[in-house]
């Protein structure tokens, strides 16, 4: 049938003339142009990896058969946001390539159609700079002479730093390496601990490793004792026994007193002139005491006896009673304790006499123990001393030829 003079096309379904196709369905152009009397055609299905294409006729419309192109490829940076079919070509969208600090990128561009995405570093990872990167995990240890410094988070990291090993100094301070340099602690430089003037001093200098060690000065010592020296800066005063009268010679006294801060001293005991007789005995614990001798007497009085002057110096210590100087010829002090014995001969200094049995010479003799228990007189009497009370004896009792002399 034709259908070409009417100017319409003949339908393939049931050789009707029409218009126009139905869908799904094309007519030819012929030739010169028309598609009256051509003959309808199923329209072309594209294959895999093309679309048909959609003009401005549409697609398989009219005179027009489906025009098929291949689908778009996505370059390297790209993704496919859409599944392409053999109607609808892939479209394709730009790839997140950098994530912001602390983020990083997961999955990969251009798999499949989910695209990669920004997501954050995990516990102990961090990433602290824009850009492409992975997060890192945190380093948790260092070798020797370095410590674990800085935080770890999603934006920061720890690191590796050298430990310190020396410290400056700041004006008058001094400084020492407090704590070891470990983990993630780094030793510390610390001012040196300064004593207390006056009241301190240093046991232990600072030095870089150790810090000064300082100490209470001695303050006060026990009784008998005394501070010997000067708290300074390295030194404290120490407590030294002071100084008794068995540390003194037989013509030395002990003068002073014992404080906290000072001791008392050996001296020579004074001795008389000739124009001075002894008042009091130079003993341990007190100076010879002199006094003037008389050198005249009112009318109708005249002189009696002579000055001892330093006749005292014959005896390292004597005893005056009633004006007269006592003595033991072996020169043994009045306060000397024990019971011995005088041995061997003993010469009269000059100016002394064996002293008479007088009251004085009785007085002499019982009140000092004299380091025996008897002394002998000139008339061979033997009085009793300190050291045997209430006792009198005779020279044979007492078997020594011990006399006590006595100067005038």
């Amino acid at each position: 049938t034709s259908c070409s003079a009417s100017g319409y096309v003949l339908q393939q379904d049931n050789g009707t003339c029409a218009v126009g196709c139905p869908a799904g369905q094309f007519a030819a152009p012929l030739v010169g142009g028309s598609v009256a009397g051509s003959r309808c055609q199923a329209c072309r299905v594209c294959p895999s990896g093309q679309f048909a294409v959609v003009n401005a006729t549409g697609s398989c419309t009219g005179a027009f058969d489906t025009q098929c192109q291949p689908w778009t490829e996505c370059a390297a940076n790209q993704y496919s946001a859409n599944l392409p079919s053999s109607t609808e070509d892939r479209v394709c969208a730009n790839c997140t390539l950098t994530c912001p600090p602390g983020q990083e990128l997961i999955g990969q561009c251009g798999v499949g159609l989910t695209p990669p995405v920004c997501q954050a570093c995990a516990a102990g990872f961090a990433k602290p700079q824009n850009g492409p990167d992975a997060c890192a995990a945190c380093p948790t240890t260092c070798t020797a002479g370095f410590f674990l410094a800085g935080n770890c988070s999603a934006t920061t990291t720890t690191f590796c730093q050298a430990c310190t090993t020396e410290c400056g100094s700041g004006g008058s301070s001094e400084f020492y390496l407090q704590g070891p340099c470990q983990g993630s602690a780094d030793a510390v430089c610390k001012p040196c601990t300064q004593c207390t003037p006056g009241s301190q001093y240093e046991t232990a200098a600072c030095s870089l490793g150790a810090n000064r060690v300082c100490a209470n000065c001695t303050a006060s010592c026990a009784s008998g004792s005394y501070l010997s020296g000067q708290c300074t800066a390295t030194a404290s005063p120490t407590c030294q026994p002071c100084v008794t009268a068995s540390a003194c010679g037989a013509q030395e006294f002990l003068a002073g007193q014992c404080t906290q801060t000072s001791s008392p001293a050996c001296q020579a005991c004074q001795t008389c002139s000739a124009q001075e007789y002894q008042v009091r005995a130079c003993s341990p614990s007190t100076d010879r005491v002199c006094a003037a001798c008389a050198t005249q007497c009112p009318a109708n009085f005249y002189l009696r006896g002579s000055c001892s002057g330093p006749l005292e110096a014959s005896f390292p210590a004597t005893v005056v009673v009633d004006g007269i100087s006592f003595a033991v010829l072996d020169t043994t002090a009045p306060w000397a304790s024990g019971s011995g014995c005088q041995s061997g001969v003993a010469s009269l200094p000059d100016g002394w006499e064996v002293a008479a049995d007088t009251p004085s010479a009785r007085q002499a003799a019982a009140g000092n123990m004299w380091g025996t228990s008897c002394v002998v007189l000139a008339s061979g009497l033997a009085l009793a001393t300190n050291s045997l009370v209430n006792t009198v004896c005779t020279g044979l009792a007492c078997n020594t030829g011990d006399g006590s002399g006595s100067g005038s």
